[in-house]
């Protein structure tokens, strides 16, 4: 479907498609693997400091 279309020449299906997915998006997204997540933790620890990439549930009390 094009950036803009009339509403009133769409079809039906054009309609609804329009409805379920407004974007344009129908890709799916998933959460990364335990291994990206530990590798993504390390990251933020090395940039930011042990505490900001610590398990939720596990931060330190203020």
């Amino acid at each position: 479907m094009q950036a803009f279309q009339n509403p009133a020449t769409l079809t039906g299906e054009q309609r609804e498609a329009a409805m379920y997915d407004p974007h344009g998006k129908s890709e799916r997204h998933f959460a990364p693997s335990i291994d990206e997540t530990a590798r993504i933790r390390e990251y933020l620890a090395a940039k930011y400091g042990p505490n900001v990439a610590t398990p939720e549930g596990q931060a330190p009390h203020l």
